[in-house]
């Protein structure tokens, strides 16, 4: 169902993945794990390693999840109403009061220790190497009052990418 490909073979837009497309990133277990809809990532390369970043404030339910894991994961779909209502319910409910495989027809599988969707066309597998949480007087412009206007900031997770896999 999935192909795992070299990192060297990627080659798709970074921007367009987090900004356009929008990703599910999921972490956990299979039999205890969240997902929600993520619009921030970033892909590139740290500390001699090829690395994704997730960005997850901690009012969010994933938050947990990712924060109690070893890996998360990136999940891309491709572009129909489907996958549009599945980005939506995982952006605006919470796995605390759902069950939003059921609700969208997720199913979920274990994929070098992370959780990966049958449904997906790209998943990108993560090792958390290293967490913070943003300071609001580490900013140097506006961005802050922007963003936060509700004070609660990101924990930022760099992950080791471990496995990029392409739906055959």
């Amino acid at each position: 169902m999935f192909k795992k490909i070299n990192i060297e073979e990627f080659n798709e837009n970074p921007f367009t993945l987090f900004k356009k497309d929008y990703a599910l990133l999921t972490a956990g277990t299979l039999d205890h794990h969240n997902t929600m809809t993520v619009g921030w990532g970033a892909l590139g390369v740290l500390w001699r390693k090829c690395i994704a970043i997730a960005y997850v404030k901690p009012c969010r339910y994933t938050y947990e999840f990712t924060n109690e894991s070893d890996f998360f994961v990136f999940a891309w779909f491709d572009e129909n109403d489907k996958n549009k209502e599945i980005l939506k319910v995982c952006g605006t409910k919470s796995g605390r009061d759902i069950n939003k495989d059921e609700i969208c027809g997720l199913t979920p599988f274990e994929l070098d220790g992370g959780i990966g969707y049958e449904e997906a066309r790209l998943l990108i597998v993560c090792e958390k190497i290293y967490q913070d949480d943003f300071n609001e007087n580490d900013f140097l412009d506006d961005t802050y009052s922007e963003i936060y206007k509700d004070g609660m900031l990101h924990r930022r997770y760099i992950g080791k990418i471990v496995g990029i896999y392409v739906k055959e």
